[in-house]
């Protein structure tokens, strides 16, 4: 691979010029930075060379690592037929073929697939669909949507308002929009209501109901929730709690939408999460993973029940979209991607990739004094850390170590990268070699040991 430009100029240019996302500024590029320039499989590749491990896989959108040959090859195949059209008002080959393929990977039970660009775009549409729903079938004063503490959706207005994950404070955008209602999450070790030291009681799930009952069923639309919490730190949902959201949701005649933005496409052993939890949601987001982050790609997918909800006169119809949403180059992108998946049989592959992280975690928590839990869900894991593992006590400055994490994870071929800064998130592709996964958990080891050392208790 061609070096391209010269990094130092690139470094100099990008100080200069461009404005990073995410509360990044300029000192990004003082200190080492990592300024992209191609990819190979779990592989970054910096402009001056250097090949990083992704642990964090293209933002967790890379379920096949990065620019996958079938997947770049289908891609190149269609850009010499069409590239981009107004998928929901002049539907392509592609857009259709993908919609009916997600109808089949869902079982059927999701019969209708809305393409728009994105997560965040994706979760704003399906806060309007549960609106509109309401309203289109008579019941408009049912507006409210209930989310959860520690959750993220995306950084449109809505789902900032949606969002309860403080790593991104909203302070400067407000005020928000209304009809968000915050309630507890299944954090265990945060959790103030069965108080994590015992066996789930599944009183999250109860507090969403009294919620809801407190709120009046007749103002709530939905209930939006991930089901693993990944921006928090990889955070599971107890056995049974889906179940228990969907006959809380039934009861109260509230729309359950589910965010499956990172989880979906195999990721926890099942194309879809809520698959592995026995549940089918109302509407079902995905987005990142569709396209395995090849191209910006979202859908929202739906119950057949609540698709005729839009159908009939004009003003019934749902008129959310984006003008790039679903283009025929995005939805071949995601069809390669699923073939791979499913003739790589990616989703059992995920079940044995987790559970060999989870014995060298656990074997780092035994003999670690920072370590405080380990938690996996497939492909997916985080370790949390404290000053005193075991006893919980926090480290005086997190980001300091979270920063010199960072650091230590370059110096060992691994670039590390999100998630609260009392974790360490690994989200690698579901293909990723043995060989690799082995740098990757020998780099924890090493960063785990690096951070003991400079940050005694």
């Amino acid at each position: 691979m061609s070096p391209g430009p010269d990094r130092s100029a690139l470094v100099a240019a990008g100080r200069r010029h461009q404005w990073l996302a995410l509360g990044f500024d300029e000192s990004y590029f003082d200190a080492d930075p990592i300024v992209v320039s191609g990819g190979e499989g779990p592989y970054l590749i910096d402009a001056g060379g250097r090949r990083l491990i992704d642990a964090l896989a293209l933002q967790s959108a890379g379920v096949l690592g990065h620019n996958h040959p079938r997947v770049v090859e289908a891609m190149r195949e269609q850009l010499g037929r069409m590239t981009s059209n107004v998928a929901g008002v002049l539907p392509s080959d592609r857009s259709i073929e993908l919609a009916a393929k997600l109808t089949e990977l869902s079982g059927g039970e999701l019969s209708r697939a809305f393409f728009v660009l994105s997560g965040s775009d994706a979760n704003d549409a399906a806060i309007k669909l549960a609106r509109q729903y309401w309203k289109n079938r008579g019941r408009g004063t049912k507006y409210k949507t209930i989310v959860r503490r520690h959750g993220y959706h995306g950084g449109t207005l809505a789902t900032n308002a949606a969002s309860g994950n403080n790593r991104y404070p909203h302070s400067a955008f407000e005020p928000l929009p209304a009809g968000f209602v915050h309630v507890e999450s299944p954090y265990p070790r945060e959790c103030r209501l069965c108080g994590g030291a015992g066996p789930c009681t599944l009183a999250c799930a109860e507090a969403i109901e009294q919620q809801l009952v407190y709120e009046d069923p007749e103002s709530v639309a939905c209930v939006l929730v991930e089901g693993t919490m990944a921006v928090a730190g990889i955070v599971p949902p107890p056995p049974g709690y889906m179940a228990r959201l969907r006959q809380i949701c039934d009861r109260h005649e509230v729309l359950l939408i589910v965010d499956e933005v990172v989880t979906g496409m195999g990721r926890t052993g099942e194309w879809f999460e809520f698959q592995s939890e026995g549940i089918v949601p109302d509407v079902a987001v995905l987005a990142k993973v569709l396209s395995a982050g090849h191209m910006p790609l979202g859908a929202l997918l739906a119950r057949e029940e609540v698709a005729a909800a839009f159908q009939g006169p004009p003003e019934r119809r749902f008129l959310a979209g984006t003008t790039l949403g679903g283009t025929p180059l995005a939805c071949a992108a995601a069809l390669a991607a699923i073939e791979v998946v499913a003739e790589e049989r990616l989703a059992e592959r995920v079940l044995w990739l987790g559970e060999q992280a989870r014995a060298r975690l656990l074997a780092l928590q035994e003999r670690s004094r920072i370590v405080a839990e380990v938690r996996v869900r497939g492909a997916m894991m985080a370790i949390e850390w404290a000053a005193d593992g075991e006893a919980g006590t926090p480290f005086a400055d997190v980001g300091a170590v979270k920063r010199r994490a960072i650091e230590l994870g370059r110096e060992h071929g691994v670039h590390f990268f999100g998630g609260p800064p009392q974790s360490l998130l690994l989200i690698p592709p579901s293909n990723i070699e043995e060989g690799a996964l082995e740098q990757l958990l020998a780099a924890v080891e090493r960063v785990v040991a690096g951070i003991e050392r400079e940050f005694p208790a």
